[in-house]
């Protein structure tokens, strides 16, 4: 069987490597499992020939409209089925797709739009009402379509003959468009190429084991707006089943675990704490999954140590991010040996070793190679490296290097072990007077703490501020013996240097509408607290 799987994964990495474009692929999947079932969204499920179906419906309307091979669609459809059959309908119909969601201002939108130019704008009927009035008023030449799931538009699609798409597509056609947040300046136009992902998933395929199952089954609780996006191709690429939730809650995702058992689990690091604080979690509720994969962000060492103990040696872990495509690292199950060393020192604070077919270096600030154990900040290269942010050579310029490197804007350090650690974000660095803060590295010490569910530490206006949420399961005690116990423990683990002035309490820290939480929006929390005393 064995030999069997490897014959198998080669023959997948060789068709990848010669097909013509993701299209090519795409319909070779949809034909290869048509009587497969390819989805399930909440009572919903969908095989690989109702897919190809109505993918193709959709890809005649778009082309039907006027939208021809690399032209730009907005789609802001919060309707999860109908999201994953316009992502595919895109491919089909050789156009390029800008993702956006609820949660995104009107003037990042609009902003996105008039940089990204696009030809059609497909909006969910209720909540982006206003969208389609403002698209409509700055660009009158636009065309609209108004989504209700099961109403006019959907009807009218579904009348259309499912007949593939005669119009070829050029490998250099761009797949999507996305858009940084924006929170510093203008967004930034990113494009991802159709050889980014297919090499994406050739490096999977050479650095994941297992990917070939006869039966596949992955409960994908990331959003599909995110890295959820990432893992939903090479799922369906091994003719395996996508569930997918209508709602990222602790309950709701042990719901579909009971009811599907899937054999493999996709989650940010926040939606495994909720499912470690959940109440009515245990271990049975996992006997299916044999890879729990956690990623977009750190896990702390404590939680880790937890999951392992509560749920067995199923977790993994891999890096990569938009503007290189995972895997970057691969941390598997059998990698995640608890070697009971402290958070900096431990294998379980790393993403693992470097992939095959990846490069990766650490290099301080004039670009000269660091050794193991010496922080600095990350460079990639990787055959899924981004070709760099549209109508900016400047901040190009400062990321990429003349060999083929990009600065992740990561910092971290390899340890003896050539494990890759990373810590924070450049922008999220505090510098004091007597060096560097590494905000990762104080967290880390804070959740070894009991009642600790998730920490976060800032600087404001110069002072070190620490804010947790309690733990539900066991129970935490009260905030104020809670901030006693977390400060007794952190004058033993940290330097005086380093520990947070004030510790707060909250119920709840914010996350975006991804799953991860929201740093900057704690710092400006505390500062307009600090404007308000």
């Amino acid at each position: 069987m064995r030999l069997l799987t490897t014959l198998l994964k080669h023959w997948a990495i060789h068709r990848l490597s010669r097909a013509a474009n993701l299209r090519e692929i795409q319909r070779w999947m949809l034909h290869r499992y048509a009587r497969r079932t390819a989805l399930v969204i909440g009572s919903r499920t969908l095989r690989f020939a109702a897919l190809e179906r109505q993918l193709r419906q959709w890809a005649q309307a778009i082309h039907a409209a006027g939208v021809g091979v690399g032209d730009r669609v907005l789609v802001a459809v919060d309707d999860p089925l109908t999201t994953v059959i316009l992502r595919f309908a895109c491919v089909e119909a050789g156009v390029v797709q800008m993702s956006f969601l609820p949660s995104h201002q009107d003037e990042f939108v609009l902003s996105c739009a008039r940089r990204g130019a696009p030809s059609l704008a497909i909006l969910q009927h209720n909540q982006h009402a206003r969208w389609a009035n403002i698209l409509r008023a700055d660009l009158p030449d636009l065309s609209v379509w108004r989504f209700t799931p099961g109403g006019e538009l959907e009807q009218r699609v579904m009348g259309l003959p499912p007949h593939a798409v005669a119009h070829e597509v050029p490998m250099d056609v761009p797949l999507s468009l996305g858009f940084t947040s924006g929170t510093t300046g203008q967004p930034k136009l990113m494009q991802l190429q159709q050889a980014q992902l297919l090499a994406s998933m050739r490096l999977m395929l050479l650095n994941v084991e297992d990917v070939r199952d006869k039966e596949v089954s992955m409960l994908i609780a990331v959003p599909l707006n995110g890295a959820g996006g990432g893992v939903l191709m090479p799922v369906l690429l091994a003719g395996g089943t996508a569930i997918i939730p209508t709602d990222n809650d602790a309950e709701s995702l042990l719901t579909l675990l009971r009811d599907y058992r899937p054999g493999r689990m996709f989650v940010t690091p926040s939606q495994l704490i909720d499912l470690l604080d959940a109440e009515s979690v245990c271990r049975s509720d996992f006997r299916s999954v044999s890879q729990l994969t956690y990623g977009s962000a750190p896990l702390p060492v404590a939680r880790i140590r937890e999951a392992i103990e509560r749920f067995g040696p199923i977790l993994q872990q891999g890096y990569g991010m938009s503007e290189a495509l995972p895997p970057v690292a691969m941390l598997p199950p059998l990698a995640h040996v608890d070697d009971a060393r402290d958070p900096a020192n431990s294998a379980l604070s790393s993403v693992g070793r470097i992939a095959r077919g990846v490069r990766v270096e650490i290099r301080d600030e004039e670009g000269r190679k660091l050794a193991a154990g010496v922080i600095g900040r990350i460079w990639v290269n990787t055959p899924t490296l981004f070709s760099g942010y549209q109508d900016q050579p400047e901040l190009n310029a400062g990321i990429f290097d003349a060999t083929g490197f990009y600065f992740t804007g990561d910092m971290g350090y390899f340890d003896t072990q050539e494990r890759l650690h990373v810590l924070d974000r450049i922008q999220d660095l505090i510098y004091r007077n007597d060096g560097v803060i590494y905000p990762r590295q104080i967290e880390e010490r804070v959740h070894e703490c009991e009642g600790v569910k998730e920490a976060v530490l800032v600087e404001v206006a110069g002072v070190l501020h620490l804010v947790i949420s309690p733990r539900r399961r066991p129970p935490a005690p009260v905030s104020q013996e809670l901030i006693r116990r977390i400060d007794t423990h952190l004058q033993v683990a940290l330097p005086e240097s380093a520990r947070p002035t004030r510790i707060h309490v909250w119920d709840e820290l914010p996350r975006s509408v991804l799953g991860k939480v929201l740093r900057r929006e704690v710092r400006a929390a505390l500062h307009a607290q600090s404007v308000a005393a």
